[in-house]
């Protein structure tokens, strides 16, 4: 048991709680009366309520609600619409059939049946046209500024998840997990193993144009703690991206999907005008959309349009298609709703996003949801505090107890769909397991894997000084033989910015020590890592170590042990003894520059020997040279996102432009120097 179990967690699986109240389940398949076809897209609500759902590609179906009506509405154009009663408080398995009619709306009338998709004369694609030639119009970004309050849930949890009793009836170390399983709408149960929330107000400016964004409260628990905080959350900020259905593009899982209002929605999607319904008040025309190629990267759902001059979007769904392959994911809906001011400018209330993660058709996978409430919208020109945000360099201001709230903070924010309904938390799940010896030590091990270093105190705020990177403490090649590694960092802790780095190495088959040290002076403090973007410092290095020619290491260090694994003996390989003073600079905007000042001496080898040849052609072996030179960089990043690492950034946008340049040049005779060049 205790094998699986951390086997679960180190999968990413575990829990939150049990449902309460009575439920009613309808769940079936919809079907052509005549070809027995599958009928994606068809719209079951409860009459008379906004309570409803949609099939997908395969003409299933499934709602779960505690309040129902006692009628169910099946509506899908071309097709009579159908009235199903229904049973409150039980599970109701249906087979519905659709018989085929002729529909009007607006006395325009389609007939859809099985001729070919046509765009001409097609009074979908007309109305679609209007909503979009209407979608700048209502944007709340044309205003001169625009305020709102923005709520943030995450949740990760194993899919499915249903304990298991012991065939013996012996109790086990991890029967306390029933205790934290929750059951979605659908009736899924889950296993939440990570749960995120986050607070924070957006201001928008137009002229000169600025947005920032005020963090008031972030917490986050659960087994994905061992990770970088901010790394995590750039990566669920990068992966879960707000959706914006009025842009062409929609980035989503790190990946680009066409809008069905994008300018060249007509061409790519097929629309279909299906009914009117009431939306809070407002008649609006379901507008239901279909990629005219299923494995595209595009959506299947519905918008909700109001029938008037504003053609104003109340809600929309969309859901992935399932003919893609898109990152092991088996379902995706995402929902937004809508509301307009009194001159029709929208602002979004919702954005939903739900997820079913599947690694085979055969596993449970995993269930992720990110809940996005907005509120308190204002147009209202900030005065005092407020005005002076926009003056901040950084686009994201993190306030000083943001991560300290207390829970009376977030009962006051959390919106009442973010509520689970088990007051088992996160936090005490966290806290059960590890009072288990065999999880917390493998926590402990995996944090050390996955960070690289062991703290020297188990309190974070305490903890100044860090050994590591472990995986760096045992390496082998061809010129050291085995190389045995020992070294260490300072943290913010002891200084916010003065930091030391270093490390003593020995190899057994040259004998020979090897060391580096480092001193930084950060001008900006930093939270977490000397790395930590945006860098603005002066650093001083002096190192003494072999030099593995033409090796370059992008994401690790050059003794990672991974890297003694090798198909051929490197012995290209000479010693650098290396001084260098470094100025750095990042900007939020994506600039950044360097400027380094470098003194080395490299040392030849049996392995990579100097030669001088002459004039005449004789050749003279040279032991060493030396240089000193001046090297400048310049870098621009657009919209550039990466995960932090304590020693390396890992880029997580690949779409992203980057520019580099780079100048190196060496004076002869200048502080030693043996040759001149430039290099570019």
């Amino acid at each position: 048991m205790g094998k699986r179990i951390i086997f679960m967690w180190l999968c990413l699986t575990f829990g939150v709680g049990m449902a309460c109240g009575q439920h009613t389940i309808v769940k079936g398949i919809v079907t052509d009366s005549v070809t027995g076809e599958a009928l994606p897209s068809v719209t079951i609500v409860f009459k008379g309520t906004n309570i409803g759902t949609t099939t997908d590609i395969d003409g299933h179906f499934s709602l779960s609600t505690r309040t129902p009506g006692k009628v169910l509405e099946v509506v899908y154009m071309g097709y009579d619409t159908q009235h199903l009663k229904v049973l409150p408080g039980r599970t109701n398995n249906l087979k519905i059939r659709m018989r085929e009619s002729e529909i009007a709306l607006h006395e325009v009338t389609v007939k859809p049946k099985r001729e070919k998709y046509r765009r001409k004369e097609n009074p979908a694609v007309a109305f679609v046209r209007q909503v979009i030639a209407r979608r700048d119009d209502n944007d709340p970004r044309n205003r001169d500024y625009f305020r709102y309050d923005q709520y943030e849930k995450i949740v990760i949890a194993k899919n499915d998840y249903k304990p298991k009793p012991k065939k013996d009836g012996k109790t086990g170390k991890f029967d306390f997990l029933s205790e934290f399983v929750d059951t979605l709408d659908v009736g899924t149960t889950i296993l939440p193993i990570s749960v995120k929330e986050k607070a924070q107000t957006v201001y928008y400016r137009r002229d000169p144009r600025s947005e920032k964004t005020v963090v008031k409260g972030n917490k986050s628990s659960g087994v994905d703690e061992v990770f970088s905080r901010d790394g995590v959350q750039q990566f669920l900020n990068e992966v879960f991206r707000e959706v914006d259905i009025y842009q062409n593009n929609i980035p989503l899982f790190l990946q680009r999907f066409v809008s069905p209002l994008s300018s060249i929605g007509p061409t790519f999607y097929k629309y279909y005008l299906l009914d009117t319904l009431d939306v809070e008040g407002d008649r609006c025309a379901d507008l239901a959309f279909v990629p005219f190629a299923s494995e595209s990267f595009g959506f299947t759902g519905h918008l909700y349009v109001t029938l008037d001059s504003a053609y104003f979007v109340r809600k929309a769904i969309l859901n992935v298609a399932q003919d893609i392959n898109l990152n092991f994911i088996s379902r995706m809906t995402i929902e937004q709703d809508f509301e307009r001011g009194p001159d029709s400018t929208r602002v979004i209330t919702k954005d939903d996003i739900s997820v079913d993660f599947k690694l085979s058709e055969k596993s449970k996978g995993f269930y992720a949801r990110r809940l996005n409430v907005y509120t308190h919208q204002s147009f209202e020109v900030p005065e005092g505090r407020q005005e002076q945000i926009f003056k901040e360099s950084a686009p994201v201001i993190t306030q000083k107890e943001a991560y300290s709230r207390t829970e009376d903070f977030w009962e006051e924010v959390r919106p009442q769909e973010a509520i689970q309904r088990n007051p088992n938390s996160m936090e005490k799940l966290m806290a059960k397991l590890r009072s288990v010896p065999i999880f917390a030590v493998t926590e402990k091990v995996v944090s050390v894997l996955v960070s690289g270093y062991i703290p020297t105190s188990k309190v974070p705020d305490k903890n100044k000084f860090e050994f590591g990177p472990m995986n760096s403490t045992i390496n082998g090649n061809a010129i050291e033989g085995a190389r045995f590694r020992v070294g260490g960092a300072t943290t913010p802790q002891l200084s916010k910015n003065w930091f030391v780095e270093g490390y003593a190495a020995y190899g057994t088959r040259d004998n020979k020590m090897k060391y580096d040290a480092l001193v930084e002076y950060s001008f900006n403090d930093r939270k977490t890592y000397r790395k930590e973007f945006p860098m603005h410092s002066l650093r001083f290095e002096y190192m003494y170590d072999i030099n593995k020619l033409g090796q370059q290491y992008m994401y690790t260090s050059k003794d990672n042990v991974l890297l003694a694994i090798k198909r051929k003996k490197d012995t290209r390989a000479t010693y650098l003894r290396n001084a260098e003073l470094t100025y750095s600079r990042e900007h939020y905007n994506g600039i950044s520059y360097n400027a380094v000042i470098r003194n080395f001496r490299e040392y030849a080898t049996d392995y990579a020997q100097f030669d001088r040849i002459g004039a005449d052609g004789a050749v003279t072996p040279v032991r060493k040279y030396d240089m000193t030179e001046l090297e400048l960089k310049f870098r621009y990043g657009k919209n550039e996102k990466f995960y932090q690492t304590h020693d390396e950034r890992i880029p997580i946008t690949y779409d992203a432009l980057i520019f580099n340049l780079e100048h190196t040049m060496s004076k002869k005779g200048f502080l030693g120097s043996s040759y001149d060049y430039h290099r570019t």
